[in-house]
């Protein structure tokens, strides 16, 4: 991926934390971008860099501002972050967020709406009455049924 244009260009930046099992959590590193020659909005994968120390909202940022810093592309270049709605990404004191606010307070924070989708269809899937696959199984039953 050429880093040309985010370091004189707004972007967007999302990551979120492996959880493969290993000693240490992996941090890709997307970026979304105009892209001047194509004329359109690109998003491709900076760096997918390794935390070998505790996953903490410091540590985690101190592993971005490395990988921005590399490539000599400025905090004030991005107008937005997101990532999973975990404390240790958003939190306001201590979180990754906190520590962007810090090098850009104009930056956008954004919890990921994946997530936040994920995790309202897993709490009202508990709700209900019967199991997702005991519905799934008699919809199918239904759907076969009508023809």
């Amino acid at each position: 991926m050429d880093v040309q244009e985010q370091k004189h260009q707004p972007f967007s930046l999302a990551t979120v934390g492996s959880n493969d099992g290993g000693e240490a959590q992996l941090y890709p590193v997307l970026i979304t971008y105009f892209n001047n020659t194509t004329g359109i909005v690109e998003q491709g994968l900076l760096s997918l860099p390794a935390c070998q120390e505790d996953s903490t909202g410091e540590n985690i940022f101190k592993l971005l501002d490395k990988e921005l810093s590399d490539r000599k592309i400025p905090w004030e270049n991005c107008v937005a972050f997101s990532a999973d709605n975990a404390s240790v990404m958003l939190g306001r004191h201590k979180g990754v967020a906190a520590s962007i606010k810090q090098k850009n307070p104009d930056c956008y924070i954004v919890g990921c709406p994946c997530h936040m989708i994920h995790t309202n269809a897993e709490k009202a899937a508990k709700l209900l009455p019967v199991t997702i696959d005991e519905f799934l199984i008699d919809v199918y039953y239904y759907s076969i049924g009508q023809k």
